[in-house]
C-alpha cells in the first residue's frame, strides 16, 4: 500500500504482532510508522504492516450510505445536491461508484477504487467535506 494515499482520518486495517486489526482512523503519520485509533485505544504499526480496508456495504452503511432507489445501484450517498450511487463489480473485484455533482447535471462520472481510504480522498476533493465513520467493531482477527 502507497502510505502517501492517506491522511489524518483514512481507515485502514493493521497488523501488530501477528494480530490484524481494523478498521482503523489514522490520527498520526510518521516517516517509518503511523498511529491509529481502534476500540478507543492507540496503536502504533510500520508502515509494511499497513492495509487498506476493503469496500462493503457494511463499511458503507457505517459512513453514510443507503438503500439506493435506482435497481441497478445498491446504495447511495447524499453531500448536499450531490449523489454517489455504489455497487460490486464480482468481475473486476472492485467496488464501483457513479458520481453526479447536483441533480441539475445530466452526465454522471464512474469512479472504480477497491479501499476505503481512496474513497474518502475521493470525497474529499469533490466535495471538500469527509466521510463521517460510525463503526466501531472491538473485533480482531488472528493471522493464519
Amino acid at each position: 500500500m502507497n502510505i502517501r494515499e492517506l491522511s489524518l482520518g483514512s481507515l485502514v486495517i493493521i497488523e501488530v504482532d501477528g494480530i490484524e486489526y481494523g478498521p482503523c482512523e489514522v490520527v498520526k503519520l510518521n516517516t517509518d510508522t503511523l498511529t491509529v485509533l481502534w476500540d478507543d485505544n492507540l496503536l502504533c504499526a510500520k508502515h509494511d504492516k499497513v492495509n487498506g480496508l476493503p469496500i462493503t456495504g457494511d463499511i458503507l452503511r457505517h459512513i453514510g450510505f443507503i438503500e439506493s432507489d435506482e435497481r441497478a445501484w445498491k446504495l447511495v450517498y447524499y453531500f448536499g445536491d450531490m449523489r454517489l450511487y455504489w455497487k460490486y463489480d464480482k468481475r473486476k473485484h472492485y467496488s464501483t461508484f457513479k458520481f453526479q455533482p447536483d441533480f441539475t447535471q445530466k452526465r454522471w462520472t464512474r469512479i472504480e477504487c477497491a479501499y476505503i481510504h481512496s474513497l474518502q480522498n475521493i470525497i474529499r476533493f469533490l466535495t471538500g467535506g469527509e466521510l463521517e465513520f460510525f463503526y466501531k467493531s472491538g473485533k480482531e482477527k488472528e493471522h493464519e
